[in-house]
């Protein structure tokens, strides 16, 4: 019996095997989305893989495509992940790092990068707007990379056209097999941007760079 005027408290152990189900339904999903089309990908047979029943995953996630749009969602944190500047990390050496982070993932996650590009440039208004707002995310934390935090128009626009090159670049490097050294497009890249940043009035935050 609870005493009058205790506080109930969700049961953590509860709590953290709803959250592993829910990571597992989203790991699942992540593999089933980037691999076949849409109309393709079955609830079920996700549910059934995640060791998960077909309810829950419906009572969790409510439908395929929100299920798509957290699975994309996702995709896109994994990847601003990568862009938070260490700030113990010398300034030179941050950009090169995000860089060298990104294309490893684009690497190692070739499909998932290739799901979040498709949704970028899709039809759908919510998918593009998931993919947009992850796009604004990394141009800000870009530029707090360099210690900018209120970027002037010019700057926001520039940078945002240079994530726009780099995704690009990404999947130019993939569809050529890596034939160049990603150290080389990642040299490039980083060249690029520096030069974008000064042309923007920012010359005297790359000092150290």
């Amino acid at each position: 019996m609870t005493e009058p005027g205790a506080r109930s408290h969700p049961r953590p152990k509860a709590a953290e095997k709803a959250l592993r189900r829910r990571e597992e339904v989203l790991r699942v999903a992540t593999r089933h989305f980037s691999e076949m089309p849409y109309d393709d990908v079955s609830m079920s047979v996700i549910a059934k893989e995640a060791n998960v029943s077909h309810g829950l995953a419906f009572h969790v996630f409510g439908s395929k495509q929100a299920l798509f749009e957290a699975v994309l969602r996702g995709a896109v944190e994994d990847v601003n992940r990568l862009i938070v500047a260490d700030p113990e990390v010398p300034l030179e050496r941050r950009l090169r790092g995000m860089l060298d982070r990104f294309f490893r993932h684009v690497e190692e996650s070739e499909s998932t990068f290739r799901l979040a590009l498709r949704a970028g440039l899709g039809p759908e208004e919510e998918l593009r707007r998931i993919v947009s707002e992850g796009q604004e995310t990394a141009v800000m934390l870009i530029l707090q990379a360099f210690g900018i935090t209120r970027p002037n128009r010019l700057a926001r626009v520039a940078v945002r056209g240079w994530t726009g090159s780099l995704d690009r670049a990404a999947l130019a490097w993939l569809e050529q097999g890596q034939r160049i050294r990603r150290a080389e497009v990642v040299a490039l890249l980083e060249a690029t941007l520096l030069e974008t940043l000064r042309q923007c009035g920012y010359a005297d935050r790359l000092s150290a760079s």
